[in-house]
């Protein structure tokens, strides 16, 4: 979570993260967006349940090794993201060059 350097004015985006991880995120550095985005509805019913100020998005499957899906299940007026945490990389069905570029698109720097 250091590596990220979040500030109150971040704009955070987590993928597949867990209950836990968001709870660690918010507790550690609060910041003015953080949105979840995952494959399963049990899990952002969990972390909507804990933290009603994430916003939380459906990937509906995630990029199916077609290399979308990873991020273009969140609205594009979240985009400008500050930091972007990819939990469970191996699990998503994507290559990592598919995922970079379609985080590239919505980060700010």
């Amino acid at each position: 979570l250091a590596a990220g350097a979040l500030s109150p004015a971040s704009r955070v985006l987590a993928v597949t993260p867990t209950a836990s991880f968001v709870g660690a995120l918010l507790s550690e550095t609060p910041c003015e967006l953080l949105v979840a985005a995952h494959e399963s509805l049990y899990v952002l019913a969990g972390i909507k349940e804990e933290h009603d100020e994430v916003r939380c998005f459906h990937l509906e499957g995630g990029g199916g090794g077609m290399g979308g899906g990873v991020v273009e299940a969140v609205p594009e007026r979240f985009d400008a993201f500050d930091a972007v945490f990819v939990c469970y990389f191996p699990g998503m069905g994507v290559s990592a060059a598919a995922l970079l570029e379609s985080l590239a698109k919505r980060c700010s720097k």
